[in-house]
């Protein structure tokens, strides 16, 4: 399908196959953030110390699987990626031994295919020859279906595992593998760029120039503004940068405006500068940190202080979650973007003010209420979401395209490797300083950094406020 606008846009086959591989995907790889901590201590009689180590190490499985998929993207990555859900899962459920848990954790992290399904969105709008508008209706959509499966794995694990255990969680997983398995077996065949190993610029070409109509002149692709090399692997940090065009001449105004068009000629100077997409890259770093502290002990938390089991948490966490979408969606709107109550909260406040509100919301979490308990974790998720979006479309908009492939590849790095050590050490402090600990001082951090990016922005003069006097 070939729309030339938004209105009435119908997702491909291809498309649909892709957001719907996101909602399983989501459910199989967010369940041990909310159920393994507890599981292994509670169940499996682990020492804290073997518990923070294992999930740092499903986290660092994250970690190499995003990169394989992001760095390698082909058919054998996705099917690698995929089927690691269920030999993970099938490996825990046979064998009930401690070494078989920690293992078993490490390669279920290679399930973060999410870089992988992000390029072949982007392929596919490339293939498509969609407008720019019509590409982010369909992220858009893949963030909706993204987070129905968090919902799923959140609230449905939680109550999977009250009920039924961790056999019936695991069962689950192992079926929703199987059936991203079946997704991928029956998108392949329609494209011939998906079923390659490893997928080429020249691969993406030839698929551009298979589904153009009869008589239309060649294509030519770039990437970054300059003339690309055809045998270049195509990865999560350059696929943005690639840009196809029509014919010569197209090709040499693609270069003269900075190919991709990824920079945006109304930010200002100060923002495409090292310093300020230095400070975006930390950022990464800094929130990532707290819904990391969320995602290991929240589900403890909950029983230790709270006594609430792991089903409501789930739903509280995942409601949280759904308000992050709800809020990218509301504030998204041409009306509401412009309107004069949140004219001063655009880009780049919105990052800071997003971080200073999970570092309160943080705070709030460790008050002797449970209502004021409730609404902190629904804040913490709804603001990891908001400012995750915030933070990548600042690197979008500020990062030249032959630029931008390095910041985001840093900012994706750092977040990783802050999910693997905050992870790790807030189950550490849990145990060895009480349940608050993680909290405030993680709480303080966000805090603390949320004011250092409003003393340097107010200093580089980008705040919004100081742009429109």
């Amino acid at each position: 399908m070939r729309a030339d606008g938004t209105k009435g846009l119908t997702p491909s086959f291809i498309e649909t196959c892709l957001l719907t591989y996101s909602v399983f995907y989501a459910a199989v790889s967010r369940v041990p953030f909310t159920l393994f901590a507890i599981y292994m201590l509670d169940v499996l009689s682990f020492t804290y110390i073997a518990a923070a180590l294992t999930l740092g190490l499903y986290c660092f499985g994250r970690l190499v699987g995003a990169h394989l998929a992001g760095m390698y993207l082909g058919s054998v990555t996705m099917v690698f990626g995929t089927a690691m859900g269920a030999v993970s899962w099938g490996s825990i459920l046979i064998f009930e031994q401690h070494w078989a848990f920690i293992v078993s954790s490490f390669f279920l992290g290679f399930t973060e295919t999410v870089t992988g399904i992000d390029s072949m969105l982007k392929i596919e709008s490339l293939v498509l020859r969609r407008k720019p508008e019509q590409t982010q209706i369909i992220f858009r959509c893949q963030l909706i279906t993204t987070c129905f499966g968090v919902f799923i794995a959140y609230m449905g694990g939680g109550f999977l595992y009250q009920v039924h255990g961790m056999t019936s969680v695991g069962l689950v997983c192992v079926a929703f593998s199987l059936v991203n398995l079946c997704i991928l077996a029956v998108m392949f065949p329609r494209r011939r760029v998906y079923r390659r190993p490893l997928i080429r610029v020249g691969d993406i070409l030839a698929e551009v120039q298979a589904c153009a109509p009869k008589g239309s002149r060649k294509s030519s692709v770039c990437v970054g503004g300059k003339a690309a090399n055809m045998k270049s692997r195509v990865s999560t940090y350059n696929i943005d940068a690639i840009e196809i065009l029509d014919g010569e001449e197209p090709a040499k105004k693609g270069a003269q405006q900075g190919g991709s068009g990824k920079t945006d000629s109304s930010a200002p100077d100060p923002m495409k500068s090292s310093l300020f997409l230095g400070t975006v890259v930390a950022c990464f770093f800094f929130t990532t940190l707290g819904i990391s502290t969320q995602f290991a002990i929240s589900a403890l938390y909950w029983k230790r202080v709270w006594d609430v089991n792991p089903d409501v948490v789930g739903t509280i966490m995942a409601v949280g979650e759904c308000m992050g979408v709800c809020c990218l969606v509301f504030f998204g709107q041409p009306k509401v973007f412009n309107s004069p109550l949140t004219r001063y909260f655009g880009k780049p406040a919105n990052v800071l003010t997003a971080c200073l509100g999970m570092g309160l919301f943080m705070y709030l979490i460790t008050t002797n209420s449970k209502t004021a308990c409730l609404v902190g974790t629904l804040g913490v998720h709804m603001c990891n979401v908001c400012v995750h979006s915030f933070q990548a479309e600042l690197i979008g908009v500020c990062a030249s395209g032959e630029h931008f492939a390095k910041w985001i590849s840093r900012s994706y790095v750092v977040k990783r490797l802050a999910n693997c050590v905050c992870v790790f050490g807030s189950i550490l402090f849990f145990d060895a300083f009480g349940p608050q600990s993680s909290y405030r001082v993680i709480g303080s951090g966000l805090i603390f950094y949320a004011a250092c990016l409003c003393t340097i922005y107010g200093s580089m003069n980008i705040l919004p406020c100081q742009r429109s006097t």
